[in-house]
């Protein structure tokens, strides 16, 4: 099945959205990104790369699906993290 031109725009909107900036009241950018990489290592954010494909969520692998929703959970582990430590998301 050949990919069509609006899955593939669709894609490359999710793919190039970027993660939201992270600010704190007198932080330092050195601050911001010791703390960020702090709550990549507490919530198991690895820089491992992630297997992908064009297919919409929920309709790959179950290996995929599963990869997705690791994803996800790592992401919501993360936000919480950075917000404990007060910063807030700038999107």
């Amino acid at each position: 099945m050949k990919p069509t031109p609006l899955l593939l725009a669709v894609f490359m909107v999710v793919a190039c959205s970027s993660a939201p900036q992270w600010e704190k009241s007198g932080a330092s950018d050195t601050q911001v990104s010791e703390d960020m990489q702090q709550c990549r290592v507490n919530t198991g954010l690895t820089p491992a790369p992630r297997v992908g494909s064009l297919a919409p969520s929920g309709t790959g692998t179950p290996a995929m699906d599963r990869a997705e929703g690791r994803d996800a959970r790592e992401a919501v582990l993360f936000d919480k993290c950075m917000q404990d430590r007060g910063y807030r998301a700038k999107r």
